[in-house]
């Protein structure tokens, strides 16, 4: 967090906070330009199975 000089209070930057909508505008596929220069970030999801007897 950083301060705002003019009253000393913390100012609270943004951030992403994870929800529950699985087709977020946030999955977006890195296109080849970016995969090859490494702007890219390689993503894992987990699914937890919650099915009664599974």
């Amino acid at each position: 967090m950083s301060t705002d000089r003019t009253n000393e209070k913390p100012v609270q930057e943004p951030v992403v906070a994870p929800g529950m909508n699985m087709h977020d505008e946030l999955e977006e596929k890195a296109t080849e330009e970016e995969i090859a220069s490494g702007e890219s970030t390689s993503v894992t999801r987990l699914f937890v199975d919650r099915t009664p007897g599974s």
